[in-house]
């Protein structure tokens, strides 16, 4: 069963709207260390399906109105994704 909410990607994170007129969010998704690939349902449907870097945590699943905008939310995850370096990459950078 799918819930519609509304999405935005900042700096690594993904937040989660219940609504395009909601002024806060109703949560949100660190994604570093998350994986970023495309599923397909069938012919006409693919979903996004984000792979959390262990087991303790759970994979979520997106998709967007159509093939193309699934295809611009991919990108720009993992853009997103890579853009942050992991913490302890962070500190150790930092301290050399």
């Amino acid at each position: 069963m799918w819930v519609q909410r509304c999405c935005i990607l900042k700096d690594g994170c993904l937040y989660f709207y219940t609504s395009i007129r909601s002024t806060q969010a109703s949560g949100g998704l660190y994604l570093q260390g998350y994986r970023v690939n495309e599923q397909t349902l069938s012919f006409k449907q693919s979903v996004i399906e984000l792979k959390p870097p262990s087991e303790e945590f759970k994979s979520f699943y997106f998709c967007a109105e159509n093939k193309r905008e699934n295809e611009r939310w991919i990108t720009a995850l993992k853009m997103s994704i890579k853009k942050w370096l992991p913490l302890h990459q962070a500190i150790q950078d930092f301290m050399n």
